[in-house]
């Protein structure tokens, strides 16, 4: 056995151990091959002093790969390669083989390209997923609601009123003059987001994140304000705190109107897999926040629903 064939068959070792597939030069109409030298069709040129032609094995190269990806549009082929007229062989003919493909003329380029389909992919499938965590969700209305009822204290930072939130404007900014006196109700209005872990075992769970309204009524507000976030009990009133500014301002009348304001709720419900459907295990709704990667992958979900 010769040295280039000991040489062939240990790169193809290497090359399937790590994954790589080496592929066949396929048919190809060599009357083809022909004319498209002659003609000087890319990836074929004609040299400097017109005594020869170079591009043969480009032409080998270019319809190996079309071939290998004929009439598959969907798989985001990408071809590295710097060289000008390969390049423009590659765009020229991929209409004729059914297919399309992205070319970068470096490594560096092929990556920053992979990383932004990789990106772009993700934000897909996540949204997807959360369109089907979102319709399960939706056979149990009954019991998120029920959860949502249970919920018995919000602060005026789940409100998003007060002094601060003011300053910021926006829908749920009180009237200069104007304080929240009570709570009557809280109800759900949508599912905002749900992100689905754990999807392919037989145990998952759903997190996501419920649009809710509060019914308040609102007066007048005292010239006094208070520099900590005021409690107010659902279905009842706020809940005083004895002050000294308290104790020394006089009772004014109060102009009181009812209005509704929105709350954002977080939520898990949990799932077991049963002869092929999907069966709520237990739900749980409250104020407080996933970790940090969850509440990222809620708010890709939403940023995606918007664009």
């Amino acid at each position: 056995m010769n040295l280039e064939r000991v040489l062939v068959i240990l790169y193809e070792k290497r090359a399937k151990e790590t994954g790589i597939q080496i592929l066949g030069i396929p048919t190809i109409d060599v009357r083809r091959l022909f004319r498209m030298s002659i003609d000087r069709v890319a990836p074929f040129e004609q040299s400097k002093d017109d005594k020869t032609e170079k591009g043969f094995r480009d032409a080998l190269i270019m319809f190996t790969i079309l071939t290998n990806i004929n009439e598959r549009p969907g798989d985001s082929s990408l071809v590295v390669t710097n060289d000008r007229l390969l390049a423009e062989g590659l765009t020229k003919h991929a209409d004729e083989f059914k297919t399309a493909l992205t070319i970068v003329s470096d490594l560096d380029e092929a990556i920053t390209h992979i990383d932004a389909r990789v990106s772009s992919w993700y934000r897909e499938q996540l949204s997807k997923e959360s369109e089907e965590a979102k319709a399960q969700l939706v056979k149990y209305m009954k019991e998120i609601s029920e959860q949502v009822s249970a919920v018995r204290e919000l602060t005026n930072f789940d409100l998003g009123v007060g002094a601060f939130f003011g300053t910021l404007g926006g829908s749920n900014a009180l009237e200069i003059g104007e304080s929240l006196e009570r709570v009557n109700s809280l109800k759900v209005d949508a599912i905002d987001s749900a992100v689905w872990r754990d999807k392919d075992n037989a145990e998952s769970r759903i997190l996501f994140r419920v649009r809710c309204s509060a019914s308040v009524v609102t007066s007048v507000s005292s010239p006094f304000p208070f520099f900590s976030p005021t409690k107010y009990s659902v279905g009842g009133g706020k809940q005083e705190f004895s002050t000294f500014l308290n104790a020394f301002s006089a009772p004014t009348a109060k102009q009181e109107r009812e209005r509704t304001l929105p709350v954002t709720l977080y939520g898990e419900a949990k799932f077991q897999r049963t002869n092929g459907d999907w069966k709520l295990s237990s739900v749980k709704v409250d104020k407080s926040q996933p970790s940090s990667e969850e509440m990222a992958a809620l708010a890709l979900v939403q940023q995606r629903k918007e664009e």
